[in-house]
């Protein structure tokens, strides 16, 4: 076994660095950046498909998507999502419990696109588009499980 990869194994962001510079192209945030509704999220998926149930997929996702429901009903607004930041944060906590190596539930690298995606949230704006992006992740992994069959 080769200790170089098992070192970048142990790495938490490790295939993840494309977070380091953010979600969108412009300062304003007002421009997603396409590759996390395309190539990014295509290339996240392929890496996710083996090892992932549809049903771990759903319960994170679910999670996630509860969150941005309960801030779109209670205002939609910066103030709101202040209060749900916490909550989103927690999933990080989840997701690392569910990889536990002794009795995993979810393999490590879905508990690092999660932690290292989830780390970038500051705003609102990021969240609505780290969202974005987990959904186009969720749509090809559906996509090639529905190749395969």
């Amino acid at each position: 076994m080769n200790h170089k990869n098992q070192k970048q194994d142990s790495n938490p962001d490790g295939d993840f660095k494309y977070f380091d510079n953010g979600f969108f192209e412009d300062k304003d945030k007002t421009i997603i950046k396409k590759e996390l509704l395309d190539q990014k999220a295509e290339e996240i998926a392929k890496n996710l498909q083996s090892g992932l149930t549809s049903a771990q997929l759903r319960k994170f996702y679910h999670d996630a998507k509860t969150i941005q429901r309960r801030i779109e009903l209670e205002g939609n607004n910066e103030e709101i999502f202040k209060k749900y930041l916490p909550e989103i944060k927690m999933i990080k906590a989840k997701a690392a419990y569910a990889s536990n190596p002794k009795k995993p539930k979810i393999p490590k690298k879905f508990n690092d696109f999660l932690t290292a995606g989830i780390k970038k949230i500051e705003d609102y704006k990021d969240f609505k588009a780290f969202m974005k992006h987990f959904e186009a992740v969720v749509g090809y992994l559906y996509g090639f499980e529905l190749k395969e069959r």
